[in-house]
């Protein structure tokens, strides 16, 4: 016999011994883990601890508002309106993410994130998003297209508020420490202006937007203002405008002076500056070039103006 076949016998030999005592304990060979490759929501080796580390919520959106919905401040989405503007519904589509927090685990007022799988992640989705205490009723019919309402798959949950207000949530999935993805559609009147509704959750308009009360900054009509988005710089608002980008350049340039504020140059910038008592207040209106969506920068501090 040759060695080749003596290490060949005794490898199978040792098999045959290993699978002997498997056996005795009652115990089957595992499997490979599932999702083992890293997909999203897996339970294999990469874990995910956050939506901002779910590869579907790239460039997601921080900071959304949705009218008569809680949406969490820690959540996520990416935002598309569906329906044509000669539909008489706006369907806006939510690819969305949170995550479940289990309240005072750690102490009085602390938080810390869902470690273990949800035990049912449509009912907290429905919770967070606080449906039933906005007034949302379940029903079977979804605008999808934006003129008809047709009925609800079994896969989709949907839900009313009144006659022209429509929510549906499907695709609800649950991956590690709590975190819960789903697409959210809501359905609602068209708006008047054709604005972006991640920065414009509500249709309402605005003649002018005060710092304080002694720093109040002019709008041109037909003007549609968003929440407040701060960062090291200072507090940039977004605005959608039913004119022209010449039309809102002209109206700032007349009005700002007509309302007290100064004009100054600061490195090649144009700073409009506000004298106040707790002042003074600097803005910049940044360049112009979509009416449906600009801004103005309100600086934490003057810049150095000399």
């Amino acid at each position: 016999m040759t060695s080749k076949q003596v290490r060949g016998g005794l490898l199978g030999a040792l098999v045959a011994t290993l699978l002997l005592m498997v056996a005795a304990c009652g115990m089957t060979p595992a499997s490979p883990a599932a999702g083992a490759s890293g997909t999203p929501g897996a339970t294999g080796t990469q874990q995910f601890v956050n939506c901002a580390q779910l590869p579907e919520m790239k460039g997601a959106r921080q900071t959304v508002e949705i009218p008569s919905i809680d949406f969490p401040a820690t959540g996520a989405a990416i935002v598309t309106v569906t329906s044509p503007a000669s539909a008489p519904m706006q369907v806006v589509r939510y690819v969305a993410c949170m995550q479940v927090f289990t309240k005072g685990s750690v102490g009085p007022g602390i938080s810390v994130p869902v470690v273990s799988n949800t035990s049912s992640p449509t009912a907290e989705v429905i919770e967070v998003l606080n449906l039933v205490n906005r007034g949302w009723v379940q029903g079977a019919f979804f605008p999808f297209d934006g003129s008809q309402l047709r009925p609800c798959s079994t896969a989709q949950l949907c839900f009313a508020l009144d006659p022209q207000d429509f929510v549906e949530l499907e695709q609800i999935a649950n991956h590690s420490h709590g975190v819960l993805t789903f697409v959210l559609r809501v359905a609602s009147a068209q708006p008047l202006l054709a604005c972006d509704p991640a920065l414009f959750p509500v249709d309402t308009f605005a003649s002018s937007y005060s710092i304080t009360n002694n720093a109040t900054i002019p709008l041109p009509p037909n003007t549609i203002k968003s929440t407040n988005y701060e960062d090291a710089v200072g507090i940039t608002t977004y605005f959608c405008t039913g004119g022209t980008v010449a039309s809102i350049q002209a109206f700032m340039a007349q009005h700002l002076p007509a309302s007290g504020w100064s004009s100054l140059t600061f490195n090649g910038v144009q700073i409009w500056k506000s004298p106040s008592g707790t002042g003074p207040f600097c803005i910049r209106v940044n360049p112009i070039t979509d009416a449906r969506k600009w801004s103005i920068l309100y600086y934490v501090s003057c810049p150095d103006l000399g």
